[in-house]
């Protein structure tokens, strides 16, 4: 079963094995959907469905201990796009207000989604993962799913790398009360995406969600820090990165960087 081998679906809090397998999960949308196909396969999923439609894709992949939920993010040569999108306008959301780009993007697989998902959902955990855009739509997935219920879902975990901001304060709010215990958003440093909408009159209504994993300069992983902390590993990081090629806050949002740290994290038989 590959990166999976050792994944545990019933998982309350923290996993690092998780973290990492749902790491290279999210890492995996990038694929075309053969290489996508594949890979699954390999990694001991029975059943798969890929998500294409305006612009918006993902996977749901199923076996007898979990379903997996993931979604593409934005592609290096378009993350301007969502760097510079002055829609950051907010619109009712599942509960609270959020992102109307982020949530219409959403809206063009959710049909399709539900399709897949319904018709592969057995009562197993489950597990959703993205990075960048994807973590934003796995974000709301999951709220969707919590508040707008066809049927009782198992929502098991949620793991995200570089996610922008997603909605208001009182979709945040709601959110964290529901799923914030199985609930990890990893942030990697300067990552600009995650200070995404930049502020200004709408972004500085917005918050995010679930528990904070931090990696510093030096790669440690904090489980949440203060604004001033971050403010000065920012700052070192920086300086730190001064000279090199690149743009320090589009390097820090690699998904390839936040691989390199999970996998540093993992011990010998781990």
């Amino acid at each position: 079963m590959g990166i999976f081998s050792q994944f545990n679906p019933l998982a309350e809090g923290y996993d690092s094995n998780n973290a990492l397998a749902l790491g290279y999960a999210a890492d995996l949308t990038y694929q075309d959907d053969d290489k996508i196909s594949q890979t699954l396969d390999l990694w001991g999923f029975t059943e798969s469905r890929y998500l294409d439609q305006g612009g918006t894709q993902g996977y749901l992949a199923s076996q007898d201990k979990m379903l997996l939920i993931a979604f593409r993010g934005t592609e290096l040569d378009k993350l301007d796009d969502i760097l510079t999108d002055a829609n950051v306008a907010l619109y009712p959301g599942p509960v609270g207000q959020v992102h109307v780009g982020f949530l219409h993007a959403l809206d063009q697989v959710w049909s399709s989604f539900l399709d897949f998902f319904y018709g592969m959902y057995q009562g197993q955990p489950v597990w959703l993962t993205g990075h960048s855009l994807g973590a934003a739509l796995a974000t709301l997935s999951t709220a969707r799913m919590k508040f707008d219920p066809v049927d009782q879902v198992r929502i098991q975990g949620l793991y995200t790398y570089g996610s922008p901001r997603v909605g208001d304060d009182e979709f945040a709010s709601a959110f964290d009360r529901a799923c914030k215990k199985n609930c990890f958003r990893f942030r990697n440093n300067n990552d600009v995406v995650t200070r995404v909408p930049i502020p200004g009159i709408f972004a500085l209504r917005y918050r995010h969600v679930g528990q904070l994993c931090y990696f510093d300069t030096t790669g440690k992983l904090h489980f949440g820090m203060s604004p001033w902390e971050m403010f000065w590993d920012r700052f070192r990081g920086r300086l730190e990165d001064l000279g090199k090629p690149g743009t320090d806050g589009m390097k820090d949002h690699a998904m390839s960087a936040y691989l390199e740290l999970l996998e540093s994290r993992q011990t010998p038989g781990m």
